[in-house]
């Protein structure tokens, strides 16, 4: 919906901001309502304007009333107000309603706010106790993460802003005492919360604003005080529970933003990188396991200790802060107290624990042990060729084993995802509580696609440590000792090997025999073409998500004893398991050739993931958020805050 009044080129390049930047699979519609336009307005919206829905109104209903009279002939699912001086980008639209489409508690969902120069003029706003707001992040580079994450917020400009149709009549439309304008969208947006509902800001959502464009400066700042007034006058008694105004204040500024959230808790998370699910490393679990916090209100904050390499968007959907500044001063920050700190990998447990618990004594300490690093290096020593190979191994072997041992006692919570870790850990003499969290990939169909449909061999892989890796190892292994042999017997066999950046050293495996896909973002439509998948990791530590994967898309898999650690019947029992090249070979053959073996085995793995989906929705273990609640109970209990249980 458009106001249009008196500023023709602006509303011709709103205008033609949406006729480029909406996919033609989004069904809309547009609402001009010509609120006393000039002969130029007019003349634009009758000689040039084609498939939209006008309200003419010859008199100037001021912008409340404007908008109510538009809503009178709209007819959507949402009302979307847009400013006629501003233009839209690309995927505004769809990004407001996907917003609103996965929170259903969000009456209102209101969009980033850009200078026509790309920097930002608001990033939803804040509201003090006198009734004065503030845009957040005004001034702040295109670039920045600061207010980049879908959040909570008192309200969001009607410059850009999504309204609930139901929610609207709800609330009673915009309140046209505001006339001629200002404050009625702070108005409506308090009024929706009043209703129970939330108010959401979404930076995908983006708008270029010309601010002000159309009326004059003098005029505006008479409206604005007069609309505040009367604000402040209706919601004197809602005003009280909102912070003091501070507005030159960075830190009461980040104070009242976090109140506005409405979250209990706030969790920061240091990894090498950022989560994501299409990543492996660790790096897709712990996505899971932010996606998992956020979920249940836990304010999330993640910080990548190497490269802020990840899903950035994925992660800003959720309510997810990316971290942009250095961590010393980040945590030094007297405002941002977290209740939970989780740190992934020794290397960043090793550099940051003390500093975390100097800078955040209140913070309860969690390791995620994504995999036991001593032990990977126990394996990869063992495959070594020569005495001197291993000699080289054996310093980083021992400084892991002592570094791990010391962060099983130090942490105040470990986490691992298989239960022979967990032993190891629970082994070393003080350790902290130590909990297992057998990774389970999202959900996934098992495809209906038959054997007949099907061809090839799938390795799933990722490769951020390059060719010196688990991966590349299995990868070599199988290429030099397993696949000749399979391909003596069925020379039109092919291996697909996924992975962004696959390492130059590996380069000389391509060729009909190894593809090399890269990063593939669709692994559903893969696995559902492939007949086999292998995991052929020779060393390593941890369980192997790419092997629980496969089992989940119904993919029978031949894997080695380490890539089948971790994982407990049934789902093993529907597994092929060997560490013998000629061995490995001949379950392939068996696969790729013999129907009944195959239908066979895909027939025991749907039995054990369906055993396995039961067991969960019957007996379902302990979850992040719950996990996280006792750790931070236990620390707030040895620290004398809480009483012991």
């Amino acid at each position: 919906m458009i106001l249009a009044w008196r500023n023709e080129t602006l509303l011709r390049q709103c205008l033609a901001s949406l006729a480029t930047n909406i996919s033609a699979e989004v069904s809309f519609e547009t609402v001009i309502v010509a609120n006393r336009p000039t002969v130029e307005v007019r003349s634009l919206v009758e000689e040039e304007v084609s498939g939209a829905r006008v309200v003419w109104s010859p008199v100037n209903l001021g912008f409340a009333g404007g908008c109510n009279r538009g809503r009178m002939v709209a007819r959507g699912e949402f009302i979307v107000l847009l400013n006629d001086d501003a233009e839209v980008s690309e995927g505004w639209l769809e990004s407001l309603v996907a917003t609103a489409d996965a929170h259903p508690e969000a009456g209102a969902v209101g969009g980033l706010i850009r200078f026509p120069d790309g920097s930002v003029q608001e990033a939803g706003c804040v509201l003090w106790s006198d009734g004065s707001t503030l845009p957040l992040g005004r001034g702040l580079p295109a670039t920045s993460h600061q207010h980049a994450f879908v959040r909570r917020v008192p309200y969001c400009s009607a410059c850009c802003l999504l309204v609930r149709a139901t929610t609207w009549d709800a609330a009673g439309g915009m309140d046209e005492a505001y006339f001629p304008g200002y404050y009625e969208d702070v108005d409506l947006c308090l009024a929706i919360q009043q209703l129970g509902q939330a108010v959401l800001y979404d930076p995908n959502a983006c708008v270029l604003h010309h601010e002000s464009a159309s009326l004059d400066l003098r005029y505006k700042h008479f409206v604005f005080a007069r609309g505040q007034a009367r604000f402040r006058q209706k919601w004197a008694h809602r005003l009280e529970t909102f912070p003091v105004p501070e507005p030159v204040s960075p830190d009461a500024v980040r104070r009242a933003a976090h109140l506005a959230r409405g979250l209990a808790h706030r969790v920061l998370v240091i990894d090498d990188r950022l989560p994501d699910p299409g990543a492996g490393s660790g790096f897709g679990r712990m996505f899971d396991t932010v996606a998992a916090l956020a979920s249940d209100r836990f304010a999330v904050a993640v910080w990548a200790s190497d490269v802020a390499i990840g899903d950035q968007a994925g992660l800003a959907r959720l309510g997810i802060e990316i971290i942009d500044d250095d961590i010393e001063s980040h945590l030094a920050d007297g405002v941002l107290l977290y209740d939970v700190v989780i740190i992934s990998r020794p290397n960043n447990f090793e550099r940051y624990a003390d500093l975390i618990r100097s800078a955040q004594p209140q913070a309860c300490l969690i390791y995620d042990a994504e995999a036991l690093y001593h032990r990977r290096l126990q394996r990869q020593a063992a495959l070594a060729e020569d005495e001197l190979a291993r000699a080289k191994i054996a310093p980083e072997l021992d400084r892991y084993r002592a570094l791990e041992h010391r962060i099983a006692v130090e942490a105040d919570q470990v986490v691992c995802i298989s239960a022979d870790e967990a032993s190891t850990l629970g082994e070393v003499p003080g350790h902290a509580p130590v909990a297992v969290f057998s990774p389970r990939t999202s959900p996934h169909r098992i495809g209906d696609a038959g054997f007949r449909e099907r061809a090839d061999i799938m390795m799933v892989a990722g490769w951020l440590s390059g060719a010196d890796s688990p991966n590349g190892d299995g990868l070599l292994w199988f290429a030099r000792h397993v696949l000749p042999i399979v391909r003596a017997d069925i020379p039109w066999v092919r291996l697909r090997v996924t992975g962004a950046r696959p390492p130059g050293g590996l380069g000389h495996l391509a060729g009909p025999a190894v593809e090399f896909t890269g990063y593939v973002e669709d692994l559903d439509a893969l696995y559902d073409r492939t007949r086999v998948a292998i995991a052929p990791i020779r060393y390593g530590a941890g369980v192997k998500i790419k092997t629980i994967e496969a089992l989940e898309h119904g993919v029978p898999i031949v894997t080695t004893h380490v890539g089948a650690e971790g994982i407990g019947d049934p789902m093993r029992a529907a597994l092929r398991i060997t560490d013998d090249a000629r061995e490995f070979a001949a379950h392939l053959v068996t696969l790729l050739n013999d129907r009944p073996a195959w239908d066979a085995q895909r027939a025991a793995i749907v039995s054990a993931v369906g055993s396995v989906e039961a067991a969960d929705g019957q007996a379902p273990g302990p979850s992040w958020p719950e996990l996280v609640r006792a750790a931070c109970r236990r620390r707030a209990e040895a620290r004398g805050l809480l009483p012991a249980l």
